[in-house]
C-alpha cells in the first residue's frame, strides 16, 4: 500500500525537501502553496471518507466473511508485515502495492504510484516462516528503486535557482532496500509485528555542459558535479486490532537510527465485502518544506483490491 508520504520520505533521506513557488500570468496567482492548507482539506475529505464506510459497513458486518487482507495484512504504513500475498488472496491490485504470491511462499509487487511519478520500483517478499501455534510468520523483503524522471526534475529546479534556462544535467537517484520482519497474532483479533529496515541510497547529478551563474553583473561559468551516498536504519514495531471483521485499528511506532528520532503511524483500514481495502490515517514525523514551514504528520490514503 501506498502511504501519502512515502514519497516524500523517500526524498527526505537525501536532504531538506524545499518547496518550489510556481508562478502564473493570471492575475491573483503566484503565491507559494498553502501546504497546511492542502493538508487539512485532505485529513478533512479522510474523515469524510471514513464516516461513510462506517454507517455503510455496520448494517452488512454480518454478511459477509472476514477478509484475507483483515486477516493475513502484508503491509501496514511504513511496515511490511511477516505474512505476504497468499490464503485464498494471492492477487492485489490498486494505487499502492499492487502484485501477486506464488504458492503462499514468494510475493512479488510493485508502487505503482510511485511508478507514475517515474519512481520505477519492485519488492521480492519470502516466507521465510510461516505462522503456527508457537511460531510467528517470518519474512524477509528486497526492494529496488529508481528515480527514472530525476533530469527532468533536476533541470527544472537548477533553472529556477540559477535562472539558467539552458542548463544540461545528467542525475539519477537508486534506493536499495532490505526488510526483516516477524509477525505474530498475541489473540485472537490482536497482531503484533517486530521488523528492522535498511535502506542504502545513491544519488549524483553531472553538468553535460559549463553552467552560467550571474552575480551583480559577474558573470561566472562552472561545471558541476554532484554525487552523495546513505545508509537508512530504522526498527518498528505496530500493532494491528480488529474491532469488526471489516475495521482495523493500526498503530506504528520505531525509531530511525540514520536521523535520531521517533517515527510511526496511526489509521483505520476498512474492508468493503470480500475484496476492497480503504485505509486512512496519518504518518509521522512530518516534512519540513521550507524555513519556518513545517508540518507534524502527513496524511495517509490507500486503497486497493485483493482477491
Amino acid at each position: 500500500m501506498f502511504s501519502g508520504g512515502i514519497f516524500f520520505a523517500q526524498v527526505r533521506l537525501y536532504g531538506r525537501f524545499r518547496m518550489v513557488s510556481f508562478q502564473s500570468d493570471t492575475p491573483g496567482t503566484g503565491q507559494n502553496m498553502d501546504i497546511h492548507k492542502g493538508l487539512r482539506r485532505i485529513c478533512e475529505i479522510g474523515a469524510a471518507i471514513a464516516v461513510t464506510a462506517v454507517i455503510v459497513l455496520y448494517p452488512g458486518e454480518a454478511l459477509c466473511e472476514k477478509p484475507p487482507h483483515m486477516e493475513y495484512p502484508t503491509k501496514l504504513f511504513s511496515l511490511d508485515t511477516g505474512y505476504i500475498l497468499g490464503s485464498g488472496a494471492n492477487v492485489q491490485i490498486g494505487l499502492g502495492e499492487t502484485g501477486f504470491g506464488v504458492r503462499d511462499r514468494v510475493q512479488l509487487t510493485t508502487n505503482t504510484l510511485l511508478d507514475i511519478i517515474t519512481m520505477v520500483n519492485f519488492q521480492v517478499k519470502g516466507a521465510i516462516l510461516q505462522e503456527s501455534n508457537r511460531m510467528p510468520a517470518l519474512a524477509v523483503l528486497i526492494g529496488y528503486y529508481n528515480l527514472a524522471g530525476s533530469d527532468m526534475a533536476v533541470d527544472y529546479v537548477v533553472e529556477q535557482a540559477l535562472d539558467d534556462n539552458n542548463a544540461d544535467l545528467t542525475s539519477g537517484l537508486e534506493v536499495f532496500a532490505a526488510n526483516v520482519t516477524l509477525t505474530k497474532k498475541i489473540l485472537p483479533k490482536v497482531r503484533l509485528h517486530l521488523g528492522y529496515q535498511y535502506k542504502y541510497v545513491e544519488g549524483y547529478s553531472d553538468s553535460n555542459g559549463p553552467i552560467t551563474l550571474d552575480s551583480e553583473g559577474d558573470l561566472v561559468i562552472v561545471d558541476a558535479e554532484l554525487k552523495g551516498r546513505l545508509h537508512h536504519r530504522s526498527f518498528l514495531g505496530a500493532v494491528d486490532f480488529d474491532p469488526l471483521d471489516h475495521v482495523k485499528l493500526i498503530v506504528e511506532l520505531g525509531f530511525d537510527f540514520t536521523y535520531k528520532e521517533f517515527r510511526g503511524g496511526a489509521g483505520v483500514r476498512f474492508g468493503v465485502l470480500r475484496s476492497f481495502a480503504l485505509q486512512l490515517g496519518v504518518i509521522w514525523p512530518g516534512l519540513e518544506i521550507d524555513e519556518g514551514i513545517k508540518t507534524d504528520v502527513m496524511p495517509h490514503l490507500s486503497l486497493f483490491w485483493r482477491f
